[in-house]
């Protein structure tokens, strides 16, 4: 039996299937945790020294290579052939600029052109450094992007500098503009010019005092606009006059650095010390905070504990570098010393031996500077004219450090340089297996790196930078991760002749110029393929297959050709016979692989693949896309966010090229396949498991590509628009999607959609000249897997419904309604219960009833295609039963039909009105036929079971389906359905099944009263005395109508009874309620009578019975004269007066039964009563009853003949056939 009850809370539609993306972003997860995560520095330097170093023999493996040579231009040259006093250079690396003072002259030269040479000579004093920092906030214009510092011995000045970088077809450019800003430098040459991210200036004089120099905006009324404080003297010194002023002894400063990230200054003393200075207090913006004094001598006992001996001098410091948190947390400086040592200092205490101490969240207060580790200068090699020559440590006298690569400049002698350059040595890496089957990099112990050292030919070296400042401290410590598109690091080496660019070469870069090299023919550099693969290992040789093959895809090179061939087939055969070795056994398989044990893990292929694939969406994978905040911030988040989607989506598509190009490498694996034949089960299992894998993270790759389309179009949109149309109670959770959610959870699916709908919102409303579908349009072309057709099929619908509520015709709006139907019903599958329920009320507030309901009604049938609901309904019903699912989802759906069927009853009776619907009565009829025009059996029953409950009995009867008899019979109680359905029959002219209904309830009903079941008794005859054209059995017509008739005269006898018995005492009392509630038998009735007396119910009971008992009857007949005269005593009147109407009345309900009436039995009973009291009535007493309750004249006179020709008692005496005889003449007399 079909249940209706127990309807829960509607749930949401099924999402689509999203576990192979679910499958490949589990694939993805661990690498994108570990890729990019590399070992802090601090863990590196294990002990207090090291000496490790490797380098490369082959010129090929060289990290760093010369890749660019800048002459100085003649016309400085020849500025310098006229130097008069002094001339200092450096590079500003920030601009593209470098720098050259020549007495009181300033050249800016653009070593990129080569020939912007750009002069300043507005002053006449010598100019002893120059520096350029970022501009304090709200002093200067938005087009200021620098503050140019130029000191002299007199003075420093600000110029204010604006700078364009360069274009396509267009260089960068640079404009100086006066300031006006000035201050006396009271005869201190200053320099060492560095500057914080918040614009305070930093300087060293040559007195060994540290100077802020602080401006302010040139409106300001009070105080000077430019002033020079000394941040190493005592307070009171400020006061005193210049002259008065003396070096302290503590007054030794030499250089600075400055860590904009913890808010930390470094100032490096000529006494060997440094002090550290913390900038980021509140209440004080130069706090001193710690200092050193003894760093030689603990870098001596730190060697020393290594067998290493080396003299205090040795570790006199040249120069400070401050280490970016991207490096460490724990490790915080650098200092570099004369000989070329590395001393490695903390300003945390214990941060490296305790390293919970350490959280990269928050930036501690500096409270001590302790020396941690001391890096030996590497084995220098110097090479000269092709040759290689030992060299001692020679004296430091310029260096240059950042995350991880160390560029020194070592004095050879007056007039010439050499060059050392470090970076840690990635080839040393130990590979580890993970729980995702990927191979990832782990440090070996110790601390290896490479060592290359070059002669400078081009004189001495003035300044050593990185081309790249603006990613200075945020490059990524692990190289092998970085794609051959992204320029890799360079150094500019400035000397007094010439600009060096040195390019430091990653892995990429290094297996990118093999394949160069080798010109397609990788068998004949095979062994330096070979050696590349074993020093990064498979997987990652693999990855940088991939990255030169996309990063060549974008060349359109003929060279190019060779290289995408030559890495394909490294990709591929990577583990086959490209890299096999002599010795290698060779199993008798298809594969010609080496014999081994099943495989547990995937190919080196495959996580290459996942490997790189992951290093192109890191960058956006886990960010979050949008933001609550609708500000400039905010436009600059999604100026940002979208540049990168773009830069990602560019080099996915090159991936998607590369496995579009090699089909074979991801498509469903076929068994035929030559590569599973001969080959065992696990073999075959293992590969059949990769091809799933490989599958799964190729739908991935695409719908990430069209994921990134369609957050790229939002933002085009005008995103913030579009977010303010999102509905409430989804906000939040749309502020915090990411691309990972959205691409594989079916929330971040859905929240996808809530964007979509939002789109077409904003466009319906204010961009309705463009068209209605240009959001499903763009992202049908765009983003077809991403959303597939159902989507977009939905999509098309909304933007119908827009197209209805802005239509100026209402032909318009219908057809656009329709179409929108059309295509609701399409994506039906897909529409969530909330979804739904907007629609249907937009259908509603369109006068589109009818939509709404064949909408809900194929809803339902798409979410439960296998009926499984009313499975459900129609099962055990059980809590765990996965079938309630479906029966909740389609109660869900019907809620909506109900919801649009009472508003068109309310439309129908008048009690709302709406401005679409021209005639109520006409549209109402027409929704609720839609609705019962459903095939859907739960949803009929649902229908009904709606309608009773809402009372709506006259539409339930108007209901002419194959389903409303059945529900009756399965869902509603038996007494209940036969009610309504004798009814039902009767106004569809079923009288013959009426009647059977009304049968059914007169007998079966419980808690019924004994008149309501004799009105059903007599409305069954009623309806069974009608002709009944549907039931063609007239027998069973007629023996049911005569079985009827029969109830109800049984049943009126028991109403008589029921009347009669409380006047019979207690005991009648409770027979009488006994009969109220139920329908007798004909025995139960007669006994009941006989019981209390009550004859004439024993006649009438005897009478329908057709029970003949001759001496009973006359014993009855005489206790009727006989209760008749107790009455008469009690009323004090004439017996008489009250027998002639009881004789009446019981000849008129019992005559002419043979059974119960015999005429001839019945006169000769009565006319023995009055003979005996002939003298108190008229001749003719009984004649007349008899003949008042109908009974023929000729029929009494044969009864009185024949009493009088028996001559039966009482007859017999003369006396009493005279009295008989009178009768007999008084009734021929009539």
């Amino acid at each position: 039996m079909i249940s209706i009850s127990g309807m829960t809370d509607p749930i949401k539609a099924p999402a689509s299937n999203h576990q192979p993306l679910i499958n490949a972003q589990n694939t993805l997860k661990n690498i994108l945790k570990c890729d990019h995560k590399c070992p802090d520095l601090a863990e590196m330097l294990k002990g207090p020294t090291s000496d490790q170093y490797a380098k490369h023999v082959d010129s090929s493996e060289q990290e760093f290579v010369k890749s660019d040579y800048v002459q100085l231009p003649e016309s400085l040259s020849d500025q310098i052939d006229h130097l008069e006093c002094r001339c200092f250079m450096g590079v500003l690396p920030e601009i593209n600029y470098a720098w050259m003072t020549v007495d009181h002259r300033l050249f800016l030269w653009n070593y990129e052109t080569g020939k912007d040479i750009y002069t300043y000579e507005d002053q006449d004093q010598i100019i002893c450094s120059v520096g350029l920092v970022k501009p304090k906030p709200d002093v200067f214009g938005s087009h200021i992007n620098y503050v140019l510092v130029v000191t002299t011995p007199l003075q420093v000045i600000v110029l204010a500098m604006s700078y364009t970088a360069a274009r396509e077809g267009e260089p960068c450019r640079v404009t100086l503009f006066a300031t006006d800003m000035s201050v006396s430098s009271d005869d201190v040459q200053l320099g060492q010019i560095a500057g914080t991210d918040d614009g305070r200036i930093f300087m060293v004089g040559d007195n060994g005092h540290l100077y802020e120099l602080d401006y302010r905006h040139p409106d300001t009324w009070f105080g000077p606009q430019c002033k020079l404080l000394c941040r190493t003297s005592s307070a009171f010194t400020h006061y005193l006059p210049t002259i008065f002023r003396t070096a302290t002894p503590d007054a030794n400063a030499k250089s600075l650095a400055i860590d904009n990230e913890r808010k930390v200054l470094y100032i490096l003393k000529k006494n060997n010390s440094i002090e550290v200075i913390y900038l980021g207090d509140p209440k004080n913006n130069f706090l001193p905070a710690a200092k050193n004094t003894d760093i030689g001598n603990s870098a001596r006992l730190m060697c020393r504990q290594n067998s290493m001996m080396y003299d205090a001098t040795e570790f006199e410091l040249q120069s400070i570098h401050v280490i970016s948190k991207m490096e460490s947390n724990r490790i915080h400086l650098l200092g570099v010393t004369n000989k070329g040592f590395r001393l490695y200092f903390t300003h945390e205490q214990s941060a490296v031996r305790f390293m919970s101490v350490s959280d990269s969240s928050t930036d501690r207060r500096p409270n001590v500077l302790e020396l941690v580790h001391v890096r030996v200068p590497p084995p220098v090699n110097t090479q000269t004219n092709g040759t290689t020559m030992p060299q001692m440590l020679l004296p430091v006298h310029a260096s240059y450090y950042d995350c991880g690569i160390f560029v020194a400049a070592r004095s050879m002698s007056e007039d010439k340089d050499s060059i050392i350059m470090t970076a840690r040595e990635l080839g040393e890496v130990v590979h580890q297996q993970t729980t995702t089957g990927i191979m990832m990099m782990g440090q070996r112990s110790g601390f290896v790196e490479n060592s290359s050292s070059v002669e400078c030919d081009e004189g001495k070296i003035w300044a050593i930078v990185e081309t790249n400042v603006a990613n200075r401290g945020q490059r990524h410590m692990n190289e092998i991760t970085e794609p051959l598109t992204r320029a890799s690091r360079q150094f500019l080496i400035l000397t007094n002749t010439a600009l060096l660019f040195y390019k430091k070469q990653r892995p990429v870069d290094v297996l990118h110029q093999l394949l160069l090299k080798s010109h397609g023919d990788l068998d004949a550099n095979r062994q330096e393929f070979r050696s590349f693969f074993e020093c990064y290992g498979q997987i990652q040789a693999c990855a940088m297959c991939l990255n030169i093959i996309c990063a060549s895809f974008a060349l359109h090179m003929p060279e190019q050709e060779n290289v995408i061939r030559g890495a394909t087939r490294l990709f591929f055969e990577c583990e086959e016979k490209l890299f096999r070795k002599e010795n290698q056994i060779i199993s008798s398989n298809h594969l010609a692989k080496a014999v081994a044990p099943p495989a547990t893990g995937y190919s080196s292929k495959h996580d290459g693949f996942v490997l790189y694939f992951a290093r192109l969406l890191s960058p956006v994978w886990e960010k979050e896309i949008f933001q609550a905040n609708f500000d400039q911030k905010s436009n600059e988040h999604y100026t940002r966010l979208q540049k990168s989607l773009i830069d990602v989506k560019y080099e996915l598509e090159k991936l998607k090229k590369f496995m579009d190009l090699n089909s074979s490498f991801h498509m469903s694996a076929d068994l035929l396949d030559s590569r599973f034949q001969s080959v065992d089960r696990d073999t075959i299992q293992s590969r059949l498991n990769e091809q799933q894998s490989l599958h799964e993270l190729y739908l991935l790759l695409a719908q990430s590509i069209e994921a990134i389309s369609f957050i790229d179009f939002l933002i085009d949109a005008g995103v913030q628009e579009i977010l303010q149309c999102v509905p409430e109670e989804s906000k939040n959770e749309v502020f915090k999607l990411t691309l990972e959610n959205m691409l594989t959870s079916p929330q971040g699916r859905v929240l996808s959609r809530e964007l979509v709908i939002a789109a077409i919102n904003k466009y319906g409303t204010t961009y309705t000249h463009v068209g209605f579908d240009v959001v499903s349009d763009l992202l049908q072309r765009r983003c077809s897997s991403f959303f597939g057709p159902t989507d977009v099929a939905f999509y098309k619908g909304m933007e119908n419904v827009r197209r209805a509520q802005k239509a100026e015709t209402d032909f318009e709006r219908t057809s656009a309604l329709s179409e929108s139907l059309t295509f609701f019903k399409e994506a039906a599958e897909y529409v969530t219960d909330e979804k739904l329920a907007r629609v249907c009320m937009e259908y509603r507030h369109q006068g589109y009833h009818v939509g709404a309901v064949e909408l809900a009604l194929e809803c339902a049938n798409k979410f439960d295609p296998q009926q499984q609901g009313l499975a459900y309904a129609e099962g055990r019903q059980a809590p765990s039963d996965p079938r309630l699912t479906f029966y909740n989802i389609r109660v869900a759906c019907y809620d909506r039909v109900f919801d649009t069927l009472m508003e068109a009853k309310m439309l129908r009776d008048g009690t709302l009105q709406h401005p679409k619907v021209v005639n109520p009565s006409n549209y109402a009829a027409e929704v609720f036929a839609k609705a019962l025009a459903s095939q859907d059996k739960l949803f009929h029953y649902s229908l009904y079971a709606w309608l009773r409950h809402n009372g709506l009995k006259s539409e339930l009867l108007a209901v002419d389906t194959a389903y409303l008899i059945p529900f009756f019979n399965d869902c509603v109680d038996p007494m209940e359905a036969k009610e309504f359905l004798w009814q039902y029959y009767r106004r569809r002219e079923n009288y013959y099944e009426a009647a059977l209904c009304l049968e059914k309830l007169a007998k079966d009903s419980s808690n019924l009263k004994l008149t309501k079941r004799v009105e059903y008794l007599a409305l069954a005859v009623v309806n069974a005395r009608c002709r009944d054209s549907k039931h063609q059995r007239r027998q069973e017509a007629t023996e049911l109508l005569q079985n009827l008739e029969e109830h109800v005269e049984v049943a009126r006898i028991q109403v008589r009874l029921h009347q009669i018995l409380p006047s019979c005492g207690p005991e009648g009392d409770r027979i009488s309620q006994s009969l109220d509630d139920r329908l007798a038998s004909i025995t139960e009735l007669f006994m009941i009578a006989k019981e209390f007396n009550v004859y004439d119910e024993v006649l009438y009971i005897m009478k329908i019975a057709d029970h003949y008992d001759l001496p009973y009857l006359q014993q009855v007949w005489k206790a009727i004269i006989e209760q008749n005269e107790l009455i008469a005593q009690k009323e004090a009147i004439s017996p008489f007066a009250l027998l002639k109407p009881k004789i009446v009345h019981l000849a008129e309900r019992l005559y002419p039964s043979k059974f119960v009436f015999p005429v001839d039995i019945v006169i000769q009973i009565l006319e023995s009563y009055c003979f005996q009291h002939r003298d108190a009535i008229q001749v003719g007493f009984v004649a007349n009853a008899l003949l008042c309750a109908g009974i023929p004249v000729d029929i009494l006179e044969d009864a009185y003949i024949t009493d009088l020709e028996s001559k039966r008692p009482p007859w017999r005496s003369e006396e009493e056939c005279e009295y008989l005889l009178s009768q007999i003449n008084y009734i021929k007399s009539l």
